[in-house]
């Protein structure tokens, strides 16, 4: 496990501080947030080892980030590509269960599905989560707040609209993405893809523009995510084919660091409140 730690994390933590976590297979974010919900820290633990998923949650969860502070000051992002959305008039949990199982899972129950809603948007996200992390995350944080990461996108999607009402924001997770189309400032879709190489991702950029009729070649993609810029190649593969694509820059005023400072913001910023 290595941690990698941007700006250093402050020795005292003042009242109305949060932590979020990512979390996804292999792969996790502690994140510190200030009472704006700008971020100001954040430490990063990768699997490279592939340790048992327990003692890598484990080492996570007991770092002391996450233990100094109070568990209904943490909050956790789950990322993965099994969700559906439903809109809020729609969302009775008895139901749960069928939904998952035509949307999502055959074999989903009702015991391993979580829902969290967007707070600008009427949909909420209908997610399953094994037991067994559901179990560790209770364990460490009984009064913590789980969310499914396609409800932050779709936060940050809305707030993007406000500039360009018409927009593609793209969230690269390594294995999968997920796409969220904005059209004349609403919700068009939202929906995640498996992505083993950059023309994967490029192939269902092109279908989703396709499906939601927005192939104005002018359309914003705006990219964030799991890759190294000059690195991985995934950046200029995209921008080679889709000129208009971007990371918006702008967002690093979410982060308490030297706005001069030039480091990957753009896979931290989704954890900073939109």
């Amino acid at each position: 496990i290595t941690p990698c730690f941007l700006p250093p994390s402050r020795e005292v933590f003042p009242h109305g501080h949060k932590v979020r976590i990512y979390l996804q297979v292999n792969l996790a974010y502690v994140a510190e947030l200030d009472e704006k919900g700008n971020l100001i820290t954040c430490q990063e633990y990768a699997n490279h080892h592939q340790l048992a998923h327990e003692i890598f949650l484990r080492i996570m969860l007991e770092s002391p980030l996450v233990q100094r502070y109070d568990s209904e000051q943490v909050e956790v992002i789950y990322a993965s590509p099994a969700f559906t959305l439903i809109p809020d008039e729609f969302r009775h949990e008895a139901q749960f269960q069928d939904m998952a199982r035509v949307m999502i899972d055959a074999t989903a129950v009702k015991e391993e599905l979580i829902s969290s809603s967007s707070k600008v948007q009427n949909v909420c996200s209908l997610f399953p989560l094994d037991g067994f992390t559901r179990t560790l995350l209770q364990e460490y944080l009984p009064n913590g707040n789980l969310i499914h990461i396609s409800t932050l996108t779709i936060n940050w999607a809305k707030e993007l609209a406000a500039a360009d009402p018409n927009l593609l924001l793209v969230l690269f997770c390594g294995s999968f993405s997920i796409l969220t189309m904005m059209k004349d400032g609403d919700l068009q879709l939202c929906n995640a893809y498996p992505c083993n190489t950059h023309n994967d991702l490029l192939y269902f950029i092109q279908t989703v523009r396709k499906a939601t009729e927005q192939e104005d070649r002018r359309l914003p993609i705006l990219l964030l995510g799991q890759f190294k810029r000059g690195e991985d190649g995934l950046y200029e593969h995209l921008t080679k084919y889709l000129p208009t694509t971007s990371m918006p820059r702008f967002l690093k005023r979410k982060l308490l660091a030297n706005e001069d400072q030039e480091w990957d913001y753009w896979r931290y910023i989704f954890l900073a409140e939109a």
